[in-house]
């Protein structure tokens, strides 16, 4: 965050190398649908840039102080930004509400759920396995530390109805 950083593109037809002029420090960035999102220090929130018109907008701003950049602290799919504060504890060793907020493509909020059941994230949004948003999680447990990779149904997106359900469970001792 303290180092000068650029992002550029590498056009795969001709070798052309393009720096994509962006002010201040790219700290996280998600390619999707030909767009990029990208999260810059000072941290305002995500922004979207078209890189063949140049043409770049704040479209999600912090909804608090807890959403500091972090590695992977978003992704993107083909419906969804999903922008997580879990990591902020990292930053500061607070108590917070960790969640998840899931906005649409164009910066509008959806939905959010919870990180604070009980359980405590091990990273961040993985990925996406079929219609489930994907996350590794840890909970101890008498019997030892369970580790596993949790999800929910993207379908319930925008229901309230949001719940964790393990994908791949593993079982540490």
């Amino acid at each position: 965050m303290e180092k000068d950083a650029s992002l550029c593109r590498i056009h795969i037809n001709t070798g052309e190398i393009e720096k994509l002029d962006i002010e201040g420090n790219i700290v996280d960035y998600f390619v999707s649908d030909g767009f990029l999102y990208y999260v810059k220090w000072p941290v305002e929130g995500i922004n979207k840039m078209n890189p063949e018109t140049k043409e770049s907008k704040l479209i999600i701003e912090n909804p608090n102080d807890t959403y500091q950049p972090y590695i992977f602290s978003f992704l993107v799919d083909e419906d969804y930004i999903y922008y997580e504060n879990a990591h902020y504890w990292m930053i500061n060793k607070e108590e917070y509400e960790k969640e998840c907020r899931i906005y649409n493509k164009e910066g509008e909020f959806i939905d959010v759920i919870s990180f604070n059941d009980n359980k405590t994230v091990n990273e961040i949004v993985m990925g996406i396995n079929g219609n489930k948003l994907v996350v590794p999680w840890r909970e101890v447990t008498k019997e030892g530390q369970m580790t596993g990779y949790y999800g929910f149904d993207k379908s319930l997106i925008g229901t309230g109805k949001l719940v964790w359900e393990p994908v791949i469970p593993l079982y540490l001792e």
